[in-house]
């Protein structure tokens, strides 16, 4: 709302972008982000685990890469 009253226009004067991929921003082309809530989950309880085996946390340690999903609202890398 406040762009438009501003004139300012998404992607030429500047990127906008969310979080989490939801359905509403695939379809408006909102640039997101995708975080994989199962796969943490599941590591989340192997951590849980590990800890209440006594076992070092490091053993139950990963790391869940987050998905970056450029769409229409962000504009390409200026050179």
């Amino acid at each position: 709302y406040l762009a438009r009253q501003a004139k300012l226009e998404i992607p030429r004067d500047f990127s906008l972008a969310g979080i989490d991929d939801w359905p509403s921003e695939q379809t408006s082309q909102l640039t997101t982000s995708r975080f994989h809530y199962t796969e943490v989950g599941r590591h989340a309880v192997d951590a849980l685990l590990a800890l209440l085996a006594k076992r070092p946390l490091e053993e139950a340690r990963r790391i869940v890469p987050i998905e970056f999903l450029p769409r229409a609202s962000t504009a390409p890398p200026r050179s």
